[in-house]
């Protein structure tokens, strides 16, 4: 069986070309895609990408986290969907894409860049104080096609946002009591003086810090919006060091024509062996 494996700025996914419906469904297919993902024994993955027929697109995109649970939205995944698409040749330069929050339109642009369209977010709860091991964290809560929590590292160096222990500190808050019972993503974001975000995010379903979100990129760019009156385009740099740019429009709190602008890139196609067949 055939399957790709691609990196949206550093989130690693394996994906398949499921048009002809001979991948398994429901709980066999959680199962089977957590054993793909798990690294070390299976193909090695943050999520796995499943690119299916649409009624209303050119493709409809399913996305499951590492643990094999399947969610709304991934924003890193819908743009190496969009670039799988494409090479297939299912697609020329602009595609429609069908997900579980709506649908999408990509371009494909220079070089690995890819910009995708998103749905609106959602600013769920500004300022909430998320209580561990009796100290305070401000964040705010955003909702972009799935749940996220941004907490602005606030300090004048640099190398704070390094020093996060986001291993420690990443599954209670995860899991806190702010967030049940779906649990969120939760993001450092650190803002340079020259309005530049860095961002580190631990990734439920993954259970661990991954090298990017796109998001998690869009959430810290809806709270510095709040926080900081950042404007449109914003730039988020995450853990791997690649960039991604936001695009949006405001009122108040509220965000319309959302574009998430970041590499998408296949690295390599293989053959599963018999052990990972499903």
């Amino acid at each position: 069986m055939r399957f790709f494996k691609l990196s949206g700025a550093g989130n690693d996914f394996v994906a398949f070309d499921n048009r002809e419906g001979r991948l398994p469904t429901g709980d066999r297919r959680s199962e089977w895609i957590a054993r793909l993902c798990a690294r070390g024994e299976g193909v090695g993955a943050d999520g796995a990408l499943i690119l299916e027929p649409s009624a209303v697109a050119d493709i409809r995109m399913r996305y499951h986290n590492a643990d094999g649970g399947e969610t709304d939205m991934c924003g890193n995944g819908i743009r190496c969907v969009a670039r799988l698409t494409h090479h297939l040749g299912v697609a020329g330069p602009t595609i429609r894409i069908e997900s579980a929050i709506g649908t999408h339109t990509a371009e494909v642009l220079g070089g690995d860049r890819i910009r995708v369209t998103h749905t609106p977010p959602e600013v769920q709860e500004r300022e909430c104080a998320m209580e561990l091991n009796g100290i305070s964290h401000r964040a705010d809560r955003v909702l972009a096609g799935v749940p996220h929590v941004v907490i602005e590292v606030e300090s004048d160096d640099p190398s704070a946002l390094g020093e996060i222990d986001v291993g420690s500190l990443g599954p209670p808050l995860r899991r806190h009591a702010a967030v049940m019972p779906k649990g969120a993503n939760i993001n450092w974001l650190w803002r340079d003086t020259d309005g530049t975000l860095h961002m580190r995010t631990y990734e439920r379903g993954v259970e661990a810090e991954t090298l990017a979100c796109g998001t998690g990129a869009l959430s810290c760019a809806v709270s510095a919006a709040l926080r900081h009156g950042q404007t449109s385009p914003v730039t988020v740099i995450t853990r791997s060091g690649h960039r991604l740019s936001i695009h949006f429009a405001r009122d108040g709190e509220t965000f319309h024509d959302v574009l998430l602008e970041g590499p998408a890139t296949i690295t390599f196609t293989g053959e599963l062996g018999e052990s990972l067949l499903p």
